[in-house]
C-alpha cells in the first residue's frame, strides 16, 4: 500500500509544464513606392547621348510616393545594366536628374552623377519624375541599352 501511494504521488509531483510565447510587429518603411510609368531612353543626334529627357525623344520615369510619416526618400546613381556588343564603358558618364512635387516639396534635381536624399512629408501622394542619361564620347554601337535608379524611403 505504502509502494502505491508512493508511485501516486510520484505521478502528481511531475516535472511543470512550461510555455514560450512570442510577441511579432513588423515596422513598415513608413511610405509606399508605386512604379506609374518606366523610362526609355533615345538617342540624341550627335550619337554621344541616350537620354530619357522628353525634348530628345526619351521618356522620364513616374512614381507615387505616399509616406505615413515625414520620412526620407532616396534616389540612387543610376547604373548600366545592359548595353551593346563592344560599347566602351570607359568613356560613359551615367547621370540622374528628377523632379518631385507636393510632399516632396518641389525638389528640382539637376543632371548628376549622384542621387540623393530628401524629406518627404507624411500623407501627401508626391509624384517623383526620373530621367537617367548616358553620356560617352566613344559613342553607342548597336544594341539595347538599360539603365536603373532605385527609389527608396525610411528614416
Amino acid at each position: 500500500m505504502k509502494r502505491a501511494l508512493a508511485l501516486v504521488l510520484l505521478a502528481l509531483a511531475s516535472p511543470a509544464h512550461a510555455a514560450t510565447v512570442t510577441f511579432e510587429g513588423t515596422v513598415g518603411s513608413g511610405c509606399t513606392i508605386t512604379l506609374d510609368t518606366d523610362g526609355a531612353l533615345a538617342i540624341t543626334a550627335d550619337r554621344q547621348a541616350l537620354t530619357s529627357e522628353l525634348l530628345s525623344g526619351g521618356v522620364p520615369a513616374t512614381v507615387t510616393v505616399v509616406a505615413t510619416a515625414n520620412t526620407q526618400l532616396h534616389v540612387s546613381a543610376p547604373v548600366l545594366t545592359a548595353s551593346g556588343a563592344g560599347y566602351n564603358v570607359g568613356t560613359q558618364t551615367l547621370q540622374v536628374a528628377y523632379t518631385g512635387l507636393f510632399g516632396l516639396t518641389l525638389i528640382d534635381r539637376a543632371f548628376g552623377t549622384a542621387g540623393g536624399d530628401h524629406g518627404i512629408l507624411a500623407l501627401i501622394p508626391s509624384i517623383l519624375t526620373i530621367n537617367n542619361r548616358i553620356l560617352n564620347t566613344s559613342g553607342f554601337p548597336a544594341g539595347t541599352y538599360r539603365t536603373q535608379t532605385t527609389v527608396t524611403c525610411g528614416p
